[in-house]
């Protein structure tokens, strides 16, 4: 009985089964729906393929050529709108809205406007691209508009040729991921309100294309405010962002220029403030801000990147309440600073005696090219431009100008490192305040140069040159090891306190029946080279001398086991051979390991092999001592070392020795032969 109970139940539930399996079934599709003539949105018979109705949720819409469509209610959410005829937005002076989650396409002849008559605002929704062939009109007249959104979650585009393109208040909120949440416009013609027209909820609007933009940027009141998931960039020439109304533009989100230029602000306290995190691109065109670039709090760091272009700052008068600001100021450790290319240009002097112009603590830095410029053609006569904060961090500049034609007075208020080069222009003052500055690129004094006791240290990877129509006066000049300074034949630098060559000096001057003295900085702190065709009356022509030293020193053409000589190498090359009397200049610190100068003699890299030359000390001044060398006509490399052991050579061309005088290397090699002499008789008088 139950078993006959199972197999009937069993067979119902699949007979139950196979008649729902067989049932009629439905698929809804999304439809795309065309006007059949002229009407209202809201009208069923204004429709086609719309299943007897008007658009729904996710339909394409297309309005054919000929027909006006009026929408006279709020639209559902459209896949995609398509113009062909007219399609008014607004029917009276009730706000009405269209929604489009995808692309907006007004082609050739179409037309999508607000009528005159609506009085009103409207809003169009656009989640994907808006292009426009024919005449897109969101400002009729005076009081008729619509406000277009774009809220896409990807990149968007505003593109097309139409010949009418006629924004009124525009929003952006797009939210895609950082780099896919851009609205480019690219149309040749945009044309919004002249008195700001942009609300920036989310992503980033990008000006590009060929169109003529001039107006105020922003609808809201100031201070305006860029949020951190927001950003402008300007990629077109012809935009010319017109002045924000009086107040502070904070940036949290991101700034770039590629072309064009953005003014911001009109007075001495309209600063481009930013928040932490804040990123400012400038490739090129030109940014002008009336006040600062400054951080809202002074630990707020700030990605800055320059590669081109023009950044100009403080423009207006000064502001006396910046005690705790500059014109150009990173203060957080935190931040990045990378330049390759452009201009930062202070115009004005920060008002107050306790503020500074230029503070750069980044504690990322990349620094290949670009140049900060101290004063222009506008600025007041006698500005005092303040780098750095007093006893604050080491400031990273890049290449420093200092420029006329009024001339300005740039203060160091902490250790600075450029990144570049010096320019000191005539008329101008760069004043060191007594504190440190590292340079990586050339150094030209055509004005004046105040050291008071620091140190000054050329640390390039390239030949540095130092030149200039005025002599600067250093304190201690420091090469360092890698580095080569070339030093003028003419102007030659100073240095007070001392000069440190760990690196390579270099100079080059004509030789011609005179005594010429080569890379003499301080007749008491670092004589070179000097070379005497007085008696010959031979000309060398230009004569170039290197001189290497100080620590960490190998001479080329060593190898081991290597004397002890002093801590110089010499190098001279003349443009013609001739004889002459060679002074060679070591200084006492070269050679304090070994004592006895007489124990030093002058060597000559000859033919493969060092050879020792006749040495004689002509003299010695003020912590220096002389070597001569007379007798040869032939140049090559020359060092000091110990009489008691000839360095080994590794390899070099064979050297031609005239009769004659000889050109003198005695410096170096006297220095090299004193150390290994000291070592070599320490050794003989230590034996039983």
């Amino acid at each position: 009985m139950l078993k006959k109970q199972r197999t009937r139940f069993l067979i119902g539930l699949f007979v139950v089964l196979s008649l729902w399996l067989l049932r009629p079934t439905t698929t809804v599709y999304a439809a795309v729906c065309s006007s059949t003539g002229s009407g209202s949105w809201a009208t069923p018979g204004t429709w086609s393929g719309c299943g007897g109705g008007i658009p729904q949720n996710n339909d394409d819409v297309i309005i054919n050529a000929g027909h006006v469509v009026t929408v006279n209610g709020n639209s559902n959410n459209l896949a995609s709108l398509t113009v062909n005829g007219t399609l008014n937005i607004g029917n009276d002076n009730t706000a009405r809205t269209v929604t489009v989650s995808g692309p907006v396409t007004i082609n050739s002849g179409g037309t999508l406007q607000v009528p005159g008559s609506s009085n009103t605002t409207h809003s169009l929704l656009i989640g994907g691209n808006l292009l426009n062939e024919g005449s897109f009109n969101a400002r009729t007249d005076g009081d008729s508009y619509i406000t277009v959104t774009f809220n896409g979650t990807s990149n968007q585009l505003v593109s097309g040729s139409g010949v009418v393109y006629q924004f009124n208040m525009v929003t952006l909120n797009n939210t895609g991921a950082a780099g896919n949440n851009i609205l480019e416009v690219t149309a040749p013609q945009f044309s919004p309100p002249k008195v700001g027209f942009l609300t920036l909820t989310s992503g980033i609007i990008k000006f590009s294309g060929i169109y003529t933009l001039s107006n105020v940027l922003f609808a809201a009141a100031p201070p305006i405010t860029i949020n951190s998931n927001s950003g402008v960039w300007l990629n077109n020439p012809s935009v010319a962002i017109g002045v924000e109304a009086a107040g502070a533009l904070t940036l949290n989100g991101s700034l770039q220029i590629t072309q064009g230029v953005y003014n911001a602000g009109f007075v001495a306290n309209d600063h481009l403030r930013y928040g932490n995190g804040a990123t400012l691109i400038i490739e090129g065109g030109v940014l002008r801000v009336a006040g600062f670039l400054r951080p809202d709090s002074v630990t707020n760091a700030l990605n800055f990147t320059m590669s081109g272009g023009e950044l100009l700052l403080s423009t207006a008068t000064s502001d006396s309440s910046a005690t705790d600001s500059g014109s150009f100021d990173i203060s957080a450790a935190a931040s990045s600073f990378s330049m390759s290319g452009g201009q930062i240009i202070i115009q004005r002097e920060n008002g107050s005696a306790l503020g500074f112009d230029y503070r750069n603590v980044a504690g990322t830095t990349n620094v290949t090219g670009g140049t900060v410029q101290f004063g222009t053609n506008l600025s007041p006569a006698g500005e005092t431009y303040l780098i750095g904060q007093a006893a604050g961090p080491t400031s990273v500049l890049p290449s420093v100008v200092l420029h006329g034609p009024n001339p300005p007075v740039v203060t160091l208020q902490t250790a600075a490192i450029i990144q570049g080069s010096l320019t000191i222009n005539s008329g101008t003052t760069f004043n060191a305040n007594g504190h440190a500055i590292t340079i990586s690129g050339d150094w030209t004094n055509d004005g004046s140069f105040s050291s008071g006791t620091q140190t000054t240290t050329f640390a390039g990877a390239t030949p540095q040159t130092l030149s200039g129509s005025s002599v600067t006066g250093f304190s201690t000049l420091t090469i360092n090891n890698g580095a080569t300074v070339i030093i003028p034949a003419t102007n030659i630098p100073t240095a007070a306190a001392a000069v440190n060559n760990n690196g390579t000096l270099q100079q080059t001057r004509p030789v011609n029946g005179a005594n010429v003295s080569f890379l003499t900085i301080s007749t008491d702190r670092y004589r070179g080279v000097d070379i005497d065709t007085t008696g010959s009356a031979a000309n060398l022509g230009d004569v170039t001398v290197s001189i290497r030293g100080n620590s960490g020193l190998t001479c080329p053409n060593t190898a081991g086991p290597s004397p002890i000589y002093a801590h110089r190498c010499f190098d001279i090359t003349p443009t013609n051979q001739g004889a002459a009397v060679v002074t060679l200049w070591v200084t006492t610190a070269e050679h304090t390991m070994i004592p006895t100068v007489s124990e030093l003699a002058p060597y000559r890299f000859n033919a493969g092999t060092w050879e020792q030359l006749p040495g004689i000390v002509t003299g010695s001044g003020s912590n220096n001592y002389a070597f001569a060398i007379g007798n040869t006509s032939g140049f090559s490399e020359f060092l000091v070392g110990s009489v008691f052991f000839t360095p080994t050579a590794v390899t070099l061309g064979q050297m031609g020795v005239a009769t004659g005088n000889s050109l003198l290397w005695v410096g170096a090699a006297a220095f090299l032969l004193l150390i290994t002499a000291f070592w070599l008789r320490r050794a003989v008088e230590s034996k039983p």
